[in-house]
């Protein structure tokens, strides 16, 4: 076993032990956990078997849900958790979350095609076409949403200037349609928000109009224009709690008025303590409460790389330097930040 001393310096060396909290020291670690002692290499985490002190590598960040690190340098991070595999095609601004897992839609004309993802790992598993219950001459979907009273997916059709909803149950293995209407009125959508408590449906084109449908009566009860400044709508979901609409307008998340459109906050960035500076997003939808899902990009190469994502509501203070950084005193070794 290497001595200590060859893997992590002495305080007058570079500031390991003995150092105050956020204070920084280069250390030389290897690629694999316990080494040396201490060292998580998945997570970048140190924990000195001398002094307890604990270490992160710079480049990392850690979620600090418990208040471990309270005096460690933090920001507020929404990001939680990534799906465990990726998918490679274009997706349309599509999720919907069912209770026990997941739907998207690929981005396909004239085709109808769903692509589920099992809730645990969030893992996508085969495409389920269902181009054959299309009406005639279709466009295909275009936007789908889980109506969470009656255990349905409502999927958008259009045909002939004529849009229509149709009700899926979960297994997407039988459909009801709903009362047809003209497609001058409305358009296809960009994506589609169920409101349980009023059973209605957000119908939610890319302009920012939005078009509230009542199931129960199959009519529009009104409609109105969110102020949210951006035109390129990505996602919309119903917060459960409070009824908002939660809207992706490029990747920022707001909170609107489900009456007036106003916008009642700009909540967050998807992308700004996740992987990737400029990402692309494909739908959002709500698990509970304080937990959102999001499709979001895993690397920046024009959608091919299609993960779902968690984020909290509020967000938690997270840990760390997320600028990887090396020692420039002669070691170039990586440099570690402490938390305590």
């Amino acid at each position: 076993m290497s001595n200590f001393t060859t893997f992590f310096p002495s305080a007058g060396g570079g500031g390991g032990e003995g150092s105050g909290i956020n204070s920084y020291a280069p250390f030389k670690v290897g690629t694999t956990d316990n080494n040396p002692q201490g060292y998580i290499h998945s997570t970048g985490l140190y924990t000195n078997p001398v002094d307890s002190s604990v270490w992160l590598k710079t480049g990392s960040t850690a979620l600090d849900t418990t208040n471990t690190y309270p005096n460690a340098y933090s920001v507020l991070a929404h990001h939680l958790t990534d799906g465990s595999n990726t998918y490679g095609q274009g997706l349309r601004a599509a999720l919907t979350y069912t209770g026990t897992g997941f739907y998207a839609l690929r981005q396909i004309n004239s085709s109808t095609r769903f692509i589920p993802a099992d809730e645990a790992t969030r893992t996508w598993g085969s495409e389920i076409n269902k181009q054959s219950s299309q009406v005639s001459g279709s466009i295909g979907c275009y936007a789908i949403a889980y109506d969470s009273t009656a255990n349905g997916i409502l999927a958008h059709d259009w045909a002939s200037g004529v849009d229509i909803i149709r009700r899926w149950n979960t297994a997407l293995t039988t459909s009801t349609t709903f009362s047809t209407f003209a497609q001058t009125a409305n358009s296809q959508p960009r994506c589609l928000a169920y409101d349980e408590a009023n059973n209605n449906l957000f119908w939610i084109k890319s302009n920012g109009v939005v078009f509230i449908y009542d199931l129960t009566t199959e009519t529009y009860s009104s409609t109105f224009t969110m102020s949210i400044g951006t035109t390129d709508i990505q996602g919309a979901s119903v917060h459960p709690t409070t009824g908002n609409l939660w809207i992706v307008g490029t990747t920022t998340v707001h909170e609107v008025n489900p009456t007036t459109g106003a916008n009642i906050a700009t909540r967050f960035n998807l992308y700004a303590n996740s992987y990737v500076t400029n990402g692309l997003v494909r739908g959002i939808a709500w698990k509970d409460a304080d937990t959102l899902y999001a499709i979001t990009e895993k690397v920046g190469n024009s959608g091919s790389n299609w993960i779902i994502s968690s984020y909290d509501k509020d967000g938690i203070n997270t840990v760390g330097d997320a600028t990887a950084k090396t020692d420039s005193s002669g070691s170039a070794q990586p440099l570690f930040i402490k938390l305590k």
